[in-house]
């Protein structure tokens, strides 16, 4: 009997409600936490939020993008993001600026809805390296003209990787920060003649190098080639020489860089100094002037390197 009334009252112990031990704190009520801190004074709302960018647009903004590149049939691709103001919806957009002559500038348009910009991105198709796709894109509102810029968005080089736009790219001129390293190939002239080459308009370009064979006749004189440099107006503010003439039936090469100092040649290597840093602006021309030069002499294997920036683009 012992037994049953134990399991009896261990039974009636389990199925009663417990009782919560007195002194045990109740659970936190709202508002019952004070904080040592501060309040916050910034609260944020939770609706009816402010849109997400300051670039309001209207039916009268049209996005201009202007450029230039260095690469013949160039495509760059610009697309843009819209809060458009008629339904509160993001809608995308894509145009493209069409490059197809190397040197020169080109511009297109593209109309827009009412509503905040969010962002814009211009990418190359063709340019691998800086320095050679610039392009320039901001809001030109139609009643300020065709091409008259009314807020910039961003003015940068573009490749196939990198991606300039608006809120967070730069706006820089073509010819700040680094530009493309090109190598050119001046074209052979005829025989007794001598070579020019001239810059490209809207570039400017430091001379780097320039490397050049002149293989002489058998006619008996002193040939002593001039390098000029001439300005647009044909004005020469430049002019390099070699330290010694060339005899009748050699082929010396002509090297000239800005890393040289006046020197003897060595063997038929001719090593000419040019100033450092030297820049070259559009129209400029570099040529050759031979005085002593004979009908059978040939200049060949003219290449010249430069560091080259597009300008006024």
């Amino acid at each position: 009997m012992r037994g049953c009334s134990l399991t009896l009252a261990l039974l009636l112990a389990m199925s009663s409600t417990p009782t919560t031990p007195s002194g045990q704190p109740a659970a936190l009520q709202a508002g019952e936490f004070q904080g040592s801190a501060p309040a916050n004074i910034v609260t944020w709302q939770n609706k009816r939020l402010t849109p997400p960018s300051p670039l309001y647009v209207t039916v009268d903004d049209q996005i201009n993008a202007a450029g230039a590149s260095s690469i013949a049939g160039e495509v760059v691709t610009i697309n843009y993001r819209l809060l458009r103001a008629s339904d509160g919806k993001i809608v995308f957009g894509q145009f493209v600026l069409n490059l197809p002559t190397a040197y020169t500038v080109q511009r297109q348009m593209q109309a827009l809805a009412e509503g905040f910009l969010l962002s814009t991105t211009v990418t190359a198709s063709a340019a691998i390296a800086r320095g050679q796709t610039y392009v320039r894109l901001f809001l030109n509102p139609a009643t300020l003209g065709a091409g008259t810029p009314g807020f910039t968005l961003t003015a940068d080089y573009t490749t196939q990787d990198g991606n300039p736009g608006h809120p967070f790219g730069r706006i820089l001129q073509p010819t700040e920060s680094t530009g493309a390293v090109v190598t050119t190939t001046i074209t052979t002239p005829g025989l007794g003649a001598d070579w020019t080459y001239t810059f490209p308009n809207h570039t400017r370009s430091r001379l780097m190098s320039i490397h050049a064979n002149l293989l002489t006749s058998a006619t008996v004189a002193n040939r002593a080639p001039i390098f000029e440099v001439k300005d647009a107006s044909g004005k020469i503010p430049f002019a390099m020489t070699s330290s010694t003439v060339q005899a009748a039936s050699l082929n010396v090469s002509y090297n000239i860089s800005d890393a040289f100092v006046i020197q003897p040649p060595i063997g038929t290597q001719q090593q000419i100094p040019i100033p450092h840093n030297y820049h070259l602006g559009s129209s400029f021309t570099i040529l050759t002037v031979t005085p002593g030069l004979q009908g059978g002499d040939q200049w060949s294997s003219i290449v010249m390197l430069t560091e080259q920036w597009l300008d006024n683009v």
